[in-house]
């Protein structure tokens, strides 16, 4: 219908992920392919992407120039647009044949010299256009989109640390202009974490505006379907991540786009499953039921969990990408611990990480919790369903241990991204910790 707009939402691409491995070095780049190509055969007036199309602040020249490769093949160029655009800044948005907006992530975020983010670049490109970055009056000024009788209002709010967004929409410092008058669809679009057990100082669903309909949210990798808010009259939706950067279970689900339709008032999302998305496979393995007793050798225990990695790999051949496979082992009760790196040596050419095929974990209640000894810091392990968030670990010695030194949010998102990435254990955690300190004494 002529005053239909046709959305396409997608969120987390993390461009340059693991760019220099030999099998994954291309994947989010082919997954960021084909949600451009999804937006061309849907034929849709434009794109939203809730934030981290990077995965770093510096992406490397070559993540640079991939980039701008399929920008230039789906984005850039004249096509005759069925809506205007009228916005507070200036926008690229009828200048491309694939209209883009798109907000910065934690992991793309301005930074450095001129605090600037790579987004940045590729809006001078006239590639995209760049919203939700802050204004000297603390006003978050909508994009307004018509489309026949149909209005869009598009509010837009860049990653921030969630203490400061927080304290400014609790105390009222950050405010949202109203569009113009009550016909308009009003779209927010943010990249914060969302309320989770073991989460402090989160923005929750009360604190945002109310005339809001629909509220996107980035920087959360598990897709869910849009849901009706328990607290507000609007939706949310959260689109999920299109890559898997870590090895765990909201990781390991289909990846999705969705496509939202909006004509005056109503709207729906149709989810479009993503095909070039490298499969996840996690698999929980209890030493204590391997009719192995806690002092056999190596040798036995790494015949054992091979025949498990080899089970999932039969189910994997034939198919046209190699999956990522991660096998938690419970060694509670004194079981050897293996070298994580020469055991998936045999798996090479068959599983995308056979150098990080082994987790192990352990659980004894009596070194249960964390403590610290002699100056040494010291975190229990504790079986995955215990602690689905590194946010709990380090919480525990935060209650302990405060911080003076640095900020307690910036110590969380350090340990959760390097902990959940390649599945690190919680002795890397007390290590990387132990160094954090000494540098900030």
């Amino acid at each position: 219908m002529t005053d239909t707009f046709k959305i396409l939402i997608c969120t987390d691409v993390h461009l340059g992920y693991k760019e220099t491995d030999a099998v994954r070095g291309r994947d989010t780049f082919k997954s960021f392919e084909e949600i451009l190509q999804r937006a061309n055969q849907h034929d849709v007036d434009f794109i939203l992407n809730a934030g981290d199309l990077f995965h770093v602040t510096r992406p490397s020249k070559m993540s640079l120039a991939r980039t701008a490769a399929l920008f230039t093949q789906y984005c850039v160029g004249n096509r005759q647009h069925a809506f205007t655009c009228h916005s507070p800044h200036d926008t690229n948005a009828h200048r491309l044949k694939m209209p883009m907006f798109i907000i910065h992530g934690n992991h793309d975020e301005p930074c450095g010299f001129g605090i600037k983010s790579p987004l940045h670049i590729f809006a001078e490109m006239r590639c995209l256009n760049y919203i939700g970055l802050p204004n000297k009056q603390n006003c978050i000024e909508p994009v307004l989109l018509h489309k026949g009788a149909t209005k869009l209002a598009l509010y837009a709010i860049g990653n921030t640390r969630d203490v400061r967004l927080v304290d400014q929409l609790r105390r009222r410092k950050l405010t949202f202009k109203p569009p113009p008058d009550n016909s308009y669809f009003n779209i927010l679009m943010l990249h914060q974490d969302r309320p989770a057990p073991g989460r402090m100082h989160v923005v929750t669903d009360d604190a945002l505006p109310r005339f809001m309909h629909l509220v996107i949210w980035g920087h959360e990798h598990e897709p869910l379907a849009p849901q009706q808010s328990e607290t507000q009259s609007f939706t949310v939706y959260q689109p999920g991540s299109s890559i898997a950067t870590s090895l765990c279970r909201s990781e390991a689900v289909e990846k999705s786009i969705g496509v939202l339709s909006v004509q005056k008032q109503q709207h729906r999302i149709q989810r479009i499953p993503l095909k070039t998305v490298r499969p996840v496979f996690l698999k929980e393995v209890d030493m204590r039921k391997s009719g192995l007793q806690p002092d056999a050798s190596v040798q036995l225990v790494q015949t054992y969990l091979r025949k498990h990695v080899q089970a999932i790999v039969t189910r994997y051949e034939g198919d046209a990408m190699l999956p990522l496979v991660r096998v938690r082992v419970n060694v509670t009760g004194g079981y050897k611990r293996l070298i994580i790196k020469s055991f998936g040596a045999p798996f090479v050419g068959k599983v995308a990480n056979p150098a990080s095929l082994l987790s192990f974990q352990a659980h004894d209640g009596k070194n249960a919790g964390s403590h610290m000894e002699n100056g040494n810091i010291s975190l229990a392990v504790e079986p995955l369903h215990k602690r689905e968030r590194i946010e709990a670990l380090t919480t525990q010695f935060l209650e302990k241990t405060p911080l003076t030194r640095f900020d307690a949010k910036a110590f969380h998102d350090l340990f959760r991204e390097r902990v959940q990435e390649e599945g690190k254990t919680t002795r890397f955690i007390s290590d990387r910790i132990e160094a954090l300190i000494k540098t900030k004494m």
